[in-house]
């Protein structure tokens, strides 16, 4: 079923995707349970899921590339009789190895992209257990045309409370709206304002290149189409009162890192 067409940022994501760079967005959450039975947990995921699909219809949308202008269509529910769930299982309970493990999947899952179809949707879940333990760990990644760091967050937080048998929001697509832009909150300091007309009104284009290289988020260094590319973790680890104190400046701005 149609939705909408497919806006300047969000097809942004989808191009990156088809680069095969900077893909996905991937939400961690480690469970420790008094007893575990893969069994039971599995189904219990899997109802709530489907609880969370209803109440955040978004999960059911794919990118349709076949029409001249590309569009969002909506998956058949009956996509989701079988879901995208993955079981692995961990070959080590040791605390380092276990973490080093946890980094190496959620790294590939980062690496590991979508198709653009219209019989399989753009996220997927992955369960680590353990035969030995348990905890277990679930690893939910989204195409990043279809969420962000904030979005993403909405999707777990919403399937965590159907597992806790919460109450959740709904958030029908009737709601959603195509994101164009991004309009800064605030215009920037004077001083850049300055800089910028000397770069491109008063200084000829052979001196604005000496004195105003161009420079890229990415870097200075900008990738080869044919080369092959790989996203890297780097995990660090957070002191509990740094952590206080992000979360506290995250609530203020509205964002997440």
């Amino acid at each position: 079923m149609d939705h909408r067409f497919i806006a300047p940022m969000e097809m942004y994501s989808v191009a990156r995707h088809s680069l095969n760079y900077y893909k996905s967005v991937v939400f961690y959450l480690r469970f420790e349970t008094t007893s575990f039975s893969l069994s039971e947990w599995k189904s219990r995921i899997e109802k709530s899921l489907r609880l969370t699909i209803d109440a955040q219809p978004r999960l059911r949308l794919q990118v349709d590339l076949s029409q001249e202008k590309p569009r969002f269509v909506i998956l058949p529910i009956s996509v989701f009789d079988s879901l995208p769930i993955r079981v692995v299982q961990r070959m080590n309970d040791d605390d380092d190895e276990q973490e080093e493990f946890i980094d190496k999947i959620i790294e590939d899952e980062s690496n590991i992209g979508f198709t653009f179809n219209q019989c399989s949707p753009l996220w997927r879940v992955l369960l680590l257990v353990s035969s030995n333990s348990n905890t277990f760990d679930l690893i939910i990644t989204l195409n990043h045309a279809i969420g962000d760091g904030t979005s993403g967050m909405a999707f777990f937080t919403s399937l965590l409370e159907c597992l806790s048998e919460k109450s959740t929001l709904t958030f029908p697509l009737s709601d959603d709206r195509p994101l164009n832009e991004l309009v800064p909150s605030k215009l920037p300091p004077l001083s850049s304002l300055i800089l910028k007309i000397i770069e491109k009104i008063i200084l000829p284009d052979v001196l604005s290149k000496y004195f105003f290289p161009k420079t890229y988020w990415t870097g200075t260094m900008q990738r080869i189409i044919d080369e092959s590319v790989r996203t890297r973790l780097v995990s660090f680890k957070l002191s509990n009162d740094t952590l206080d104190l992000l979360h506290k400046k995250c609530r203020i701005e509205r964002t997440t890192i």
